[in-house]
């Protein structure tokens, strides 16, 4: 399709002066819009030498955002966060908090490109840091993750997510007793962050935990319902476990490698669903399915009658698919047998309501005295000798000196980064 043009029209001299004219006038136009337009665009820039309040934020908008992020609503959050911005374009708490909201959502990869321009408008900014060590750790970038954190670590007012941010990448790296330290110093700083305390509560002996569990839902606002909910049955589950005899999964066999068959595990042919591995429990056969998102083992209630396992407590599982919050107990198994390992005394979680369509679910971490190859194209589960843990008296120099001159260090060689990682 062609565009019409208009037919010529002969200007006299008196059309084309006017015609000059209205050119000029037209160009003038144009530079002074031009002008306003590079004058708005520069208004709107961060500050390239510091994210500083360019002006006050109306309202706790801030306050209100923290509030729906440490009660786990972060679409919400992520709302006021940009209503944040929107006031005031050089706000970091605003970025941060919305790079945050991102993290939680998984948008790892937007959070790593918002993050990289508040950096570049803010590179002195501490808290635009820590946030860029929280997504580095995201990508499992363990080296970049750590150095971000020492350096806010070392300010002289150091934020608490710092300490929360060196407390994972060392518990990533096997270095548990640092990763403890640095959660103590974190829950100095801010016992109120909820990701906080949820990790530092864990490191707690059961009885302190009931009672450290007990203050805080006595004490909870009304706006925490959600993880008040979550604490309140787990406080539950922690007392029924502390009626229970003492009793400790133990590791009877003595194999230091093994090799197990990984079964395609189908909905209906030819739909695979994943892939499980055939255990024995309680000298009943079951075919659990292989799934890293679980702890231990779930059976379903008809494999847990088989079974003969008993309740012994109750409790709550979430995320399993799209059935949300699901009732469950807790019983025990004498004996479980899974290719030529053989476990006794552990605990197995039972379902209320069928939570699966195959006789149950396993997680990974039931080998954790093992080096676990997971080979799907090669339908199989490979169990070795895990790799010797870092050295415990380097480490112990090491904190020590941290603890003399009040400075951290980084511990985390870059050769330890693995790049599929992420929490």
């Amino acid at each position: 399709m062609h565009a019409r043009r208009s037919p010529s029209v002969p200007i006299s001299g008196i059309g084309k002066a006017c015609h000059l004219q209205a050119i000029l006038l037209l160009a003038m136009a144009l530079c002074a819009c031009s002008a306003r337009q590079q004058g708005w665009q520069k208004s709107i820039q961060p500050d390239a030498r510091e994210i500083a309040p360019a002006k006050a934020i109306s309202g706790d908008l801030l306050g209100d955002a923290l509030r729906l992020y440490r009660s786990a609503k972060f679409e919400d959050a992520a709302e006021k966060y940009a209503e944040a911005l929107k006031q005031n374009p050089n706000s970091a708490d605003a970025y941060a908090g919305m790079i945050r909201c991102s993290l939680k959502e998984g948008e790892v990869q937007h959070a790593y490109q918002s993050i990289q321009k508040a950096i570049a408008a803010a590179p002195d900014s501490e808290k635009l840091h820590v946030v860029l060590g929280e997504v580095y750790f995201r990508q499992g970038k363990m080296h970049e993750a750590e150095q971000e954190f020492v350096n806010a670590a070392n300010m002289q007012s150091p934020d608490a997510r710092a300490y929360l941010g060196l407390a994972r990448v060392s518990a990533a790296v096997s270095m548990r007793g640092r990763a403890r330290q640095m959660l103590a110093r974190a829950h100095e700083l801010d016992p109120d962050d909820p990701e906080i305390q949820w990790l530092w509560l864990n490191t707690l002996p059961r009885a302190v935990r009931i009672k450290a569990l007990e203050a805080y839902v006595a004490s909870a606002a009304s706006d925490d319902s959600g993880l008040l909910e979550d604490y309140k049955n787990y406080l539950e589950s922690l007392k029924q476990e502390e009626k229970q005899p003492p009793q400790e999964c133990e590791l009877v066999s003595s194999s230091a490698t093994a090799k197990i068959y990984l079964w395609p595990m189908f909905v209906g042919p030819p739909y695979i669903n994943g892939y499980g591995l055939d255990f024995k429990i309680n000298g009943r056969p079951s075919r659990l399915l292989l799934d890293t998102g679980v702890s231990g083992i779930l059976l379903t209630p008809a494999e847990a009658e088989r079974a003969g396992i008993l309740p012994a407590a109750q409790s709550k599982i979430t995320g399993i698919g799209d059935k949300g919050e699901t009732d469950l107990y807790i019983g025990y198994a004498n004996s479980i047998k899974v290719g030529a390992l053989e476990f006794r005394n552990c605990p197995v979680e039972v379902s209320a309501k069928k939570a699966t369509d195959h006789d149950g679910l396993v997680g990974a971490d039931l080998f954790a005295h093992y080096l676990v190859t997971i080979d799907f194209p090669g339908h199989e589960l490979r169990l070795s000798e895990l790799p010797k843990p870092p050295e415990d008296p380097p480490r112990a120099a090491s904190s020590s000196a941290e603890a003399n001159s009040g400075q951290i260090s980084a511990a985390v060689d870059s050769a330890n980064d693995n790049p599929d990682f992420e929490d």
